[in-house]
């Protein structure tokens, strides 16, 4: 039914006074299943994706190379994909990507998002792209599981440090996945929401809001970025975009008041010429970026926050970026 149409059934419905109508939200709504795990292919020299490099962009003349895996998890099959820079004193960061994402389709752009800032580890949901499994809130709670045990093996060593970016609704994936490890050294959220349900409002239009009561399912009710990073001992930074028509910038905003309100150290940075996909290619952004991850941070093999700038001091708020310090 096309869009217009169902705005038009919708106001129907209320103008006779008949009950508003339930929207049931199973965990698909967030991270849509779509699987072509039969292009993997096992080989004596590992594993191969049919994921084709950009031609634009020739990787092995920046010195990056790929690791691609399959690993069995209590999840299903988990497909991933390691790609290295050459500079070992960069961090691990762990990609999580938006509603479905998939490696096949943007794994390089995630890559190239991120590569400049260290190792990039991206990897397909359960029920997603090459992963095998279900898509749902269990398989993703359980691939988050196996994949935190897996990350020692990804390191470069005890002294690589781990920071996670998520993107879009990955952020509740990566807030989750960095809350429940102590390997978590920071936490980059890019165009993100503050909570599961206002992000599937977010997707209505607004004439239409009035008229649907969510029935959200508890797993995406329990997507509560505020909550979920309560206490948090590493920083945060919300990149934001002011153009945001998939998720508009008040989710942001609000996301910002909330771990501020939970004591989590937070920068903020809004970009007003960007959108939802667009934020990377933003004049600023690598300085933001860079900035940010170049903070002192605690040594990789502890939980503690020695070395890391306490919030509010000005050492933590780089001239390059709208911060919000504590």
């Amino acid at each position: 039914m096309g869009g217009w149409l169902s705005t038009l059934v919708l106001l129907l419905i209320a103008a006779f006074g008949l009950n508003a109508c339930s929207y049931e939200v199973e965990i698909s709504d967030l991270f849509a299943s779509r699987q072509h795990a039969d292009a993997a292919t096992r080989t004596e020299d590992g594993v191969h994706f049919a994921i084709e490099t950009p031609p634009e962009r020739d990787w092995s003349m920046h010195g990056v190379t790929f690791d691609y895996r399959i690993e069995e998890t209590p999840a299903g099959p988990l497909a991933m994909r390691l790609a290295r820079q050459p500079d070992e004193t960069k961090p691990l960061i762990v990609f999580c990507g938006g509603n479905a994402f998939g490696m096949r389709e943007h794994g390089d752009h995630a890559t190239r998002e991120a590569i400049d800032h260290g190792d990039v580890l991206i990897w397909d949901y359960p029920g997603v792209g090459y992963s095998g499994g279900a898509a749902s809130a269990e398989a993703v709670d359980r691939a988050i599981d196996a994949l935190g045990d897996r990350l020692s093996d990804l390191r470069r060593g005890p002294h690589q440090k781990v920071v996670f970016w998520g993107f879009s609704q990955g952020g509740f994936v990566c807030s989750e996945f960095a809350s429940r490890t102590e390997r978590a050294k920071a936490l980059v959220l890019e165009a993100p929401a503050v909570t599961g349900k206002a992000a599937l409002k977010a997707r209505l239009p607004k004439i239409a809001r009035p008229f649907i009561n969510f029935r959200v399912d508890p797993a995406i009710g329990a997507y509560d970025i505020p909550t979920m990073l309560a206490g948090a001992d590493f920083p945060v930074l919300i990149l934001a975009a002011s153009r945001d028509r998939v998720l508009p910038v008040h989710l942001a905003r609000e996301l910002k008041a909330g771990l501020k309100r939970q004591d989590v150290a937070v920068r903020y940075r809004e970009f007003d010429k960007a959108g939802h996909y667009t934020i990377s290619r933003q004049k600023g952004f690598r300085g933001t970026v860079t900035g940010f991850l170049d903070a002192p941070m605690p040594d990789a093999s502890t939980g503690s926050r020695r070395g890391r700038p306490r919030p509010g001091d000005p050492a933590s708020c780089p001239p390059d970026i709208e911060t919000s310090c504590r």
